[in-house]
């Protein structure tokens, strides 16, 4: 089945790539309708679509460039960022839940056992023990989880290792929601709490974090101010500590049909998220930042699972979703499921 699939996407990966922008938008603006992921990619790798549509794309494609991604990436400002964090991630913890589910974490999970179908929630505790692992969390280790979401990776690192978190994001929303289930989870505030703020103005703790995560918040930074951001985790780290990176990277070798889906990305779904750049160039930012990159890991098979979990939880959350917040709510994060989903496990 994956074979076939990997053959699928190889025949049809530039009318696909071309076809997402056109498809997304036409979705979310309900000139098709789409009932299943099977649809989506007929719809998206059919060649009469994208010749019928490449202009009338790439003229919007210039227009999305010079008036909204290319001001955005040269700006990056505090109100910029926290105008669009809060746009985004302020809508409502229940939007959210519909395809979280209950961990409430917007980052891949992992699968460890392939020969049964895991739930999101194993795929997503399988994660956070790893990161622990991986940076060797230990009890009263002062632990920084920069750009936190909801404040889970925090609340497991304190619960579950004896850390003492401080996670850091600019959602309204997501600093109440971790706050409180850290409270619920008898977890108290001295040792561990959600800080709502601009990673600029990141707490800092005497001698430094012993450990630092950072998951899928890097690439908010933007790509100006990226080389500044690491500096700032640099600093903030122990002389002895460990940093965490998770990423959502680029090929290297850009072609027309990244653009497309670049900008359909920046327009609906992950608005000021320009620092998705191919592998070299964060090795290169990490190591003049000062740091030592000691392990790579590719996941991108793990996020096709997880975004598959999320796209089922999605629709069968519609009507709930339809209800509060309307139908092209619904049809934004829908097509960019579809889409990722399909590709994902090629990246």
């Amino acid at each position: 089945m994956l074979a076939a699939t990997r053959r699928w996407f190889n025949r049809n990966r530039t009318p696909l790539a071309v076809g997402v922008g056109i498809v997304g938008a036409g979705y979310v603006a309900t000139q098709y309708v789409l009932s299943k992921l099977s649809d989506a990619r007929e719809r998206m790798s059919s060649d009469r679509i994208a010749k019928e549509n490449l202009r009338r794309r790439f003229e919007q494609n210039q227009e999305d460039c010079t008036f909204t991604f290319a001001p955005e990436v040269i700006m990056h400002s505090r109100s910029q960022d926290e105008e669009q964090v809060r746009d985004h991630y302020d809508r409502g913890d229940d939007f959210y839940g519909w395809f979280l589910g209950p961990r409430m974490i917007y980052t891949s999970g992992v699968i460890s056992d392939i020969d049964r179908e895991e739930t999101l929630e194993e795929m997503q505790d399988n994660k956070l023990a790893i990161v622990c692992e991986k940076i060797g969390l230990q009890p009263g280790d002062t632990l920084l989880d920069m750009g936190c979401g909801w404040g889970t990776l925090a609340r497991f690192a304190s619960e579950f290792y004896g850390a003492k978190a401080t996670g850091v994001t600019l959602g309204r929303n997501q600093t109440a929601w971790g706050n409180n289930a850290m409270r619920k989870a008898g977890i108290p505030e001295e040792q561990s709490k959600i800080v709502c703020c601009d990673y600029r103005d990141t707490p800092t703790v005497p001698g430094g974090y012993k450990k630092i995560t950072c998951l899928e918040m890097g690439e908010h930074v933007g790509v100006r101010h990226f080389p500044a951001f690491l500096k700032q985790m640099h600093d903030l780290l122990d002389d002895d500590g460990v940093c965490y990176f998770q990423l959502a990277g680029l090929r290297k070798y850009w072609q027309y049909e990244d653009l497309i889906w670049g900008l359909f990305m920046n327009k609906y779904v992950f608005p000021g998220a320009d620092a998705s750049t191919p592998l070299g160039f964060y090795i290169d930012r990490f190591e003049g930042a000062g740091f030592e990159v000691r392990n790579i890991d590719t996941i991108g098979v793990h996020y096709s699972g997880t975004l598959w979990r999320w796209y089922r939880n999605w629709l069968a959350n519609k009507d709930k979703v339809e209800a509060k917040y309307g139908k092209r709510w619904f049809r934004v994060s829908f097509s960019s499921f579809i889409f990722i989903c399909s590709v994902a496990d090629y990246l």
